[in-house]
Order: structure tokens, then C-alpha cells, then sequence
């Protein structure tokens, strides 16, 4: 997937990257995709409770890239559909 391999290459050039992206709890399966202006849209199936979503879209991502849970971070928008993600190496 193109967002995945760009976001492997800046993961592998730099030691941290950041993000924005755009998360639809609920959804019928965990996907993601390109949405307009480039932000990544994830679909997770996890309901926005409990921090339930914030704990799926953490462990979707490292699955997605390659990368251990401890690895991705959200800087912004716990509460929030918009999410800043943080990348460590």
C-alpha cells in the first residue's frame, strides 16, 4: 500500500515522524485509506468508549508498519475523531 511504504521511508530516515489522522470507530472492519488532503483515514471496528478505539487504532497502526505497540503514540486527540500518531524508533 503507497501511505504505507511513504510511511515506512520516513519511519526509516528520521528518528520520529508525526502524522494526522482521521479514525471512524464502529466501523464493520479496521482498514485504512487515503482520505482528501492526504490525511489517513482508519476505520476501526473498536467503539469510541473506554479509550477502546484510541487502544485499537495504537495496535492497527504498529500491525499495519511493522512496529511495536510501544512505538506509536497519540500526541492529540484522545477524545477526538483527528489524531496526531507519533512514530519512535
Amino acid at each position: 500500500m503507497k501511505i504505507i511504504d511513504n510511511l515506512n521511508k520516513k519511519i526509516a530516515e528520521n528518528k520520529e515522524v508525526l502524522f494526522s489522522v482521521k479514525v471512524f470507530a464502529g466501523a464493520s472492519e479496521n482498514s485504512l485509506k487515503e482520505g482528501p488532503s492526504g490525511v489517513l483515514c482508519i476505520k476501526i471496528t473498536s467503539p469510541a468508549e473506554d479509550n477502546k478505539a484510541n487502544r485499537a487504532v495504537v495496535k492497527f497502526l504498529a500491525l499495519q508498519l511493522g512496529l511495536r505497540k510501544y512505538q506509536v503514540k497519540i500526541t492529540k486527540g484522545q477524545t477526538s475523531s483527528l489524531k496526531t500518531i507519533k512514530i519512535s524508533r
